[in-house]
């Protein structure tokens, strides 16, 4: 037996159909979402910037619900912009781009987005 990285398939596809799902009730109550969405608070009131699976932000004002991951041949980012309504989900199978490459090329992709919207958050 495996862990997340290893036994999950998904496409863009399939994650954008989730993200529009979790504007409703058909998945998850609005309570716990609120919920997983609210980053925990440590006993010292430091804020740790993760909910339940995702971490909690914001770009240049907007808040941003994200989480990345990656394994072997494989490099992924998401995120939520929920207010505005927008994911923007990136899947490759380009491990090259792990880590900071990964993050320098969605700024990039997210700034084309919000551009197209009219917005510049970067």
């Amino acid at each position: 037996m495996g862990w997340a990285d290893g036994n999950i398939i998904s496409t863009v596809e399939d994650l954008f159909k989730w993200h529009n799902a979790l504007y409703t009730e058909k998945l998850v109550k609005k309570e716990t979402l609120k919920e997983a969405f609210t980053p925990h608070v440590l006993r010292d009131g430091t804020s740790t910037g993760y909910g339940f699976g995702w971490f909690i932000g914001e770009r240049a004002g907007v808040k941003e619900i994200w989480h990345s991951g990656g394994t072997i041949g494989y490099v992924s980012r998401f995120s939520r912009f929920v207010d505005e309504g927008v994911a923007v989900i990136m899947l490759t199978n380009c491990y090259d781009l792990a880590g900071p490459k990964r993050d320098e090329l969605f700024d990039r992709i997210v700034n084309v987005v919000f551009a197209g919207l009219g917005r510049k958050i970067l």
